[in-house]
């Protein structure tokens, strides 16, 4: 697994837990303006450095053989959440609650909710931290955002294939 991979699991499991009912997407990309409530998520750092040695295994593969290299890695993931106060229907929507209450929705998927999907994807949560409070100015208002920041760690593998020797003609030397 890569971090992307990774990362896609970790988005995958976080969208159908609010039921696909909120917009979750990359920081970076070009987007119309979005209607709140959502969801942005950006990769802040991919702490696998390659340089431990590794676990190192061989299986087969057809007539050559596969070397596979695995080593635990771990990133960094910051997930925001994104309202705006406004007017829907007879309710009136105040922006900065709705962002804490998804904010601490996702957090706890993270933490406690996801934990079996999780699992069964191969990635740990190694810490979670605080909700903090990361509004922008907006052109008149502040757009509402509360975020946090998810440390996890998964096994990244890379493999090679290694030709095999199937056949080797030998002669025995004479010895003088």
């Amino acid at each position: 697994m890569n971090v992307t991979e990774a990362r896609n699991i970790l988005v995958r499991g976080l969208y159908e837990y609010f039921s696909e009912s909120i917009l979750i997407y990359r920081s970076g990309q070009v987007n119309e303006e979005q209607e709140p409530p959502y969801i942005i998520y950006s990769i802040l750092s991919d702490n696998g450095s390659g340089q431990a040695p590794g676990h190192y295994s061989v299986r087969n593969a057809g007539e050559d053989a596969e070397e596979i290299r695995q080593e635990q890695t771990s990133a960094t993931m910051s997930v925001i959440v994104c309202s705006q106060n406004r007017q829907e229907g007879e309710d009136y929507i105040y922006g900065e609650d709705e962002a804490q209450e998804l904010a601490e929705r996702c957090k706890g998927w993270f933490i406690h909710d996801g934990y079996d999907y999780l699992s069964a994807n191969n990635i740990v949560i190694a810490d979670v931290t605080a909700i903090q409070n990361r509004n922008t100015l907006m052109v008149s208002e502040e757009a509402n955002r509360k975020g946090f920041d998810v440390m996890f760690n998964y096994m990244a593998e890379e493999t090679r294939s290694i030709p095999s020797v199937h056949r080797a003609n030998t002669k025995r030397k004479q010895e003088v």
